[in-house]
């Protein structure tokens, strides 16, 4: 829906919004450090002299004014100006004595003896404890007395000398380089924004705005280390500059009451760029255009500048120099100034291994309707123009699908206020713009539009296509200088706006865009004129495909980074190829198989037994989820590129980091009607849930064949938002769900839950007995034909009620799963269940009557699936299944996970060959009788389409259990043959086998052979039977198929949990 429909509407919100917003700051104060693995600096000297002076003369006003309050004594202790047993010593004296007494003995025999930092951090301290009048009278002391040491002279030439260069550069912003007379005032422009703070390792997140982005904890201190992550033009730079030139106006007044950006003595604004191939942050501060180079500070003085007062450093763009940038990542490590402020700002996950660096993370979000038209009222305000002019913007479509963005819609303003344009995508938005420049450079340059876009605009498109492969944000002169082109010219065009830099008697000329985007969109403009094996060529260089036997695991976080540095570039260039669908589609295919590892998609979260790591940022495959929202059609040799792509993509997951256009990407997608993902499972995390995401996932869940949607739940209040926004249960919307308790999630369910009363399917997993009770109580009288309880605690009510439910003779699908829990004892109950037709159970050692109801419900031949997941595989239940093998003529599923190591299943094995299965996995200790009866079972199954063996040998000789590590390779050759009968196989996945370099050609072959296989892995023992000369045959076959097979394969140790997630799907 559009935001704004009727003039009424429109006008009465202007009329309630003339109220300017302004940004109020407060005091602030330190935080101890937790960077625990790297080394301190070291400290061989005391508080200076005149420090030590300015306290001995004050001394009978601070013993009567110091207040020791607790506030007083975290400031001081976590910044280590004292220790716990200063802390026990004061404290002491306090108690045997009094209060002056003990700041004294502060004074006097603690303060003087620290490092060069203490004063600083004692009167910040006093300022943020609420004793700020002390901290002045102090101040005051060194002013009159003119007792201030050299640093403090320096320090206050350069906080001058910022304040005075934030001022005169920051206070404007100009959107477009070719309308430079549109500035638009910084601080009556900007919106007040809200940050999504991460609060915990787990995920926990919580909504701040910008004023407490320097407040860590209740405690109010102030964070060493925080990253703001956004996407791009969601306005990460415009608060850094805000921030800097908020710092720059010197005071907040007594409006803040916690600690805020005037908590700093400087403020370092920075670009990550300027980092690179330096060796000191002082030299990165002196060689920046900051301060002025007749400054004459030394960088040895700048050191003791930088420690002798409190300093913030905003970084901004570390995702554009992210590789090889060691001095920041120093910086950010702590491993120098490790006491003083970082702020940094990245695009999303490209700091996901430094992560935990980081006191504070914060996400920057799109717009809200109100933020939307608050924005959309400032320009027109400072741009003097009737908000009439802008009517047809607020009342289409492409507001709600770009103004969220910041800069999209800052755009759209000044493109609206031109003409009456429609744009659905940040594509069309940007060749609108495009256009625009085209348009106004002719008519100003008296040139035709024909001679400047080839003339002028495509040789700087392939300027700004060089300065992004280099790394580079800017143009230099140089560049045209090479290029044979003239600077001056190409900045007439519009695109560009001219910098000169002074150093010394030089002057350097560089020339940079508005944005980084508009650099992107030149560079895909580039790419789309170059030959198809060029751009080809360029792209794989991106999205390589990851067999990850080529590719180290030190080198993995590198190579997930590599293609995000692309993506934006990839999203202008995907639609701009619109008109050569054939192009489109191999660029389609090499994203998504640069990407797309399904095990990277894969969630454990139904396996709650395991220790499994939950990942929070967005999953490298949804960058084609993100491409696909820049198209308005979908020609159809691209579904067809997607279909076979995704065919090996067994189901969807929506974390906490995605965006709301991973979840438009992912709509696109399902509504393809892909026959390949239907009944596809679907994870979404509760803390998505956002006024602006969740009317997105309720679209994606009722307009596609999920089963089931997995919700992870945080806490009651966003599980039950989550259920009522998505309406499960109700009628036209999903029937399938499953809850799993998240590891941070410390409520007991509710008594109540918003459960639609045509439920049909519900699973909980991890749940307490108390919570997993409520649950089952919750959906006693719906309508469930599926059930399940995975890993919870069952006491006896939770027992009872369980029993209770399974007397529901119209249930098709009964999960009961537990590691450490007998489910045999409601064998009885299943007997009842005429429909059931998928039983996945956990099964102890069995009494006789559990026996018996076993083979009854065997016998009943309505099984489909049957998975046996954590049973104890004694004689008797091999020998029920085994002898009852040739009456399960309907079986189509079997799955046998063996977690107890070595137990013998041998009997199971017999009579395999008698199923007419089209899945089996089998997860236990193999030998070569086992693999033999497998490989013949395999002969006789011709409509076999996924075939998963995992041997647990390697596994459990690891865990010294004394099992043989490997099966003959005679046994191996077998299988290999038999599985070449295997004609209908789509999925084949060997786990933890010896494979020899004589058995790599034959399994080339039959993987040839197998013209409907899709999805291939391969996990092999590296103990040198396989060589990397053995596995070239294997490698050349990857690339010869890779239109055709999504391979995969590489050596153990790995990710044992990948094949368990496999077992259950």
């Amino acid at each position: 829906m559009p935001y704004l429909t009727t003039s009424t509407r429109l006008e009465g919100f202007f009329a309630r919004s003339k109220t300017k917003n302004k940004e109020s700051y407060g005091e602030g104060k330190s935080q101890q450090n937790r960077y625990e693995d790297v080394v301190e600096e070291d400290f061989d000297f005391a508080m200076e002299s005149h420090h030590i002076e300015c306290l001995k003369k004050n001394r009978v006003f601070l013993c009567d004014k110091i207040s020791l309050s607790a506030d007083f004594y975290a400031h001081l202790s976590q910044n280590d100006v004292i220790t716990d047993d200063h802390l026990n010593e004061i404290q002491n004296i306090k108690r045997n004595g009094t209060t002056k007494e003990a700041v004294l003995h502060l004074l006097t025999a603690i303060l003087p003896k620290r490092r060069l930092e203490t004063f600083g951090l004692f009167l910040e301290a006093l300022r943020t404890s609420g004793q700020k009048h002390v901290a002045e009278r102090l101040d005051e002391w060194l002013k009159e007395s003119g007792q201030n040491s050299e640093d403090q002279r320096i320090i206050s030439q350069v906080r001058s000398e910022l304040q005075s260069y934030y001022k005169r550069k920051l206070q404007s912003i100009i959107p477009m380089p070719w309308l430079k007379n549109i500035q638009l005032s910084l601080t009556e422009m900007c919106v007040e924004r809200q940050l999504k703070r991460k609060i915990n390792p787990k995920g926990e997140e919580k909504m701040i705005t910008t004023d407490r982005l320097f407040t860590h904890k209740a405690d109010q201190t102030i964070p060493r280390r925080l990253l703001i992550e956004g996407d791009p033009g969601i306005g990460k730079s415009i608060l850094c500059q805000k921030l800097a030139f908020e710092w720059s106006r010197q005071s907040c007044g007594d409006r803040c009451k916690t600690p805020c950006i005037h908590c700093f003595g400087l403020t370092f604004y920075l670009d990550a760029r300027q980092f690179m191939n330096q060796k000191t942050v002082e030299d990165v501060v002196l060689k920046s255009d900051l301060l002025p180079e007749d400054l004459g500070i030394s960088s040895t003085r700048m050191t003791h500048v930088i420690k002798a007062t409190n300093v913030l450093f905003i970084i901004d763009g570390y995702d554009e120099v992210f590789s090889q940038n060691l001095l920041l990542d120093r910086l950010i490590k702590g491993k120098m100034f490790r006491h003083k402020t970082v702020l940094l700002t990245s695009r999303r996950n490209f700091l996901h291994d430094n992560i935990n660096h980081f006191d504070c993370v914060y996400l920057i979000e799109g717009y809200d309707e109100h933020q939307l038209l608050e924005h959309v009222r400032r320009f027109t305000e400072l741009q003097e123009i009737p908000i009439s002019r802008l009517k047809s913007l607020l009342e289409s479509k492409e507001v709600e699908n770009l103004g969220k963005n910041p800069l999209m819609l800052t755009l759209l303003c000044l493109l609206h206020t031109e003409k009456d344009v429609r744009t659905r995508s940040q594509t069309e938005l940007y060749s609108e713009i495009h256009d625009f420049i085209l348009r106004k450079a002719s008519e100003r340059m008296e040139l035709t539009e024909e001679y400047v876009e080839k003339q002028l605009l495509r040789p700087l498109s392939q300027l700004a296509f060089e300065a992004f492969e280099n790394g580079e944000h800017v143009l230099h002169e140089m560049d045209f200088e090479r290029a044979g082109l003239s600077s001056e010219e190409f900045c007439e065009v519009g695109y560009l706006a001219r910098d000169i830099l002074i150093r010394g008697i030089k002057q350097e000329r560089r020339y940079s865009f508005t944005h980084r985007t508009f650099l992107e969109f030149l560079a895909a403009k580039h790419l789309v004129l170059m030959a198809d094996e060029e751009r080809l060529k360029w792209l794989r260089k991106y999205y390589c495909k990851p067999n990850s036997n080529r590719i180290e695991e030190i080198q993995r976080h590198t190579f997930r980074l590599f293609f995000r540095v692309a993506e934006n570039v990839v999203v202008f260039l995907f639609p701009l190829l619109q008109q050569h669908p054939n192009v489109q589609a191999q660029i389609a295919s090499t994203v998504i198989d640069g990407t797309l590892d399904t095990t990277m998609s894969l969630s454990l979260c139904n396996l709650p037994s395991f220790k499994v790591h939950v990942e929070y940022s967005c999953p490298p495959s949804h960058v084609f989820c993100r491409l696909l929202c820049e198209l308005n059609t979908m020609p159809q040799v691209l579904v067809t590129a997607i279909a076979k792509r995704l065919s090996s993509y067994i189901e969807m997951e929506v974390r906490p980091d995605c965006s709301d256009r991973c979840i438009q990407g992912m709509g696109i997608i399902y509504n393809l009607h892909l026959p390949e993902l239907n009944y596809t499972p679907l994870d979404i995390h509760t803390q998505l849930y956002t006024q602006t995401n969740i009317p997105l996932l309720r679209e994606l869940v009722n307009s596609t064949q999920f089963d089931p949607v997995r919700i992870h739940a945080t806490d009651n209040q966003h599980l039950n938002s989550s259920l009522l926004a998505l309406q499960i249960g109700q009628l036209n919307s999903i029937k399938n769900v499953e809850i799993i308790k998240s590891s941070i999630c410390k409520d007991i369910a509710p008594q109540r839950l918003p459960f639609g009363d045509d439920l049909r399917g519900i699973s909980l997993v991890r749940y307490d007995k108390g919570s997993t009770h409520r649950f089952l109580e919750i959906v006693s009288k719906k309508p469930l034909i599926k059930l399940g309880v995975i890993d919870c605690d069952l006491d006896d009510r939770c027992k009872r009620c369980l029993s209770n439910l399974l007397l529901n003779r119209d249930l098709q699908s009964v999960t009961l799963v537990s590691k450490s829990q007998h489910m045999g004892r409601f064998l009885e109950r299943l007997t009842g269940l005429d429909k059931l037709q998928n039983l996945l159970i956990s099964l102890k050692e069995m009494d006789k009557v559990e026996r018996q109801n076993l083979e009854k419900i065997l016998k009943k031949n309505t099984l489909q699936e049957l998975r046996l997941i954590h049973c104890e595989y004694f004689a008797d239940l091999c020998n029920i299944l085994s002898n009852h093998f040739s009456r399960m003529t309907t079986l189509r599923h079997l799955c046998v996970f063996n977690l107890i190591d070595s137990q013998p299943i041998d009997r199971i094995f017999c009579n395999l060959y008698l199923l007419r299965l089209q899945k089996f996995k089998i997860q236990c200790v193999l030998n070569d009788d086992n693999l033999n009866a497998i490989t013949g079972a395999i002969r006789s199954w011709s409509n076999l389409q996924v075939l998963l063996i995992h041997d647990q040998s390697p596994k459990a000789s690891f865990a010294g259990n004394n099992v043989r590590i490997s099966l003959a390779e005679g046994a191996l050759q077998l299988l290999i043959e038999a599985i070449a009968s295997c004609h209908s196989l789509k999925s084949l996945v060997l786990y933890g086998l010896r494979i020899q370099d004589r058995l790599i050609p034959e399994m080339c072959k039959v993987l040839k052979s197998l013209i409907q296989l899709k999805h291939f892995e391969l996990t092999y023992i590296a103990d040198g039977s396989l060589t990397e000369e053995g596995l070239k045959p294997l490698q050349q076959f990857v690339d010869v198929i890779e239109e055709r097979l999504t391979c995969a394969y590489c050596p153990l140790p790995s990710l044992w949990l990948h094949t368990y997630n496999r077992l259950f799907n």
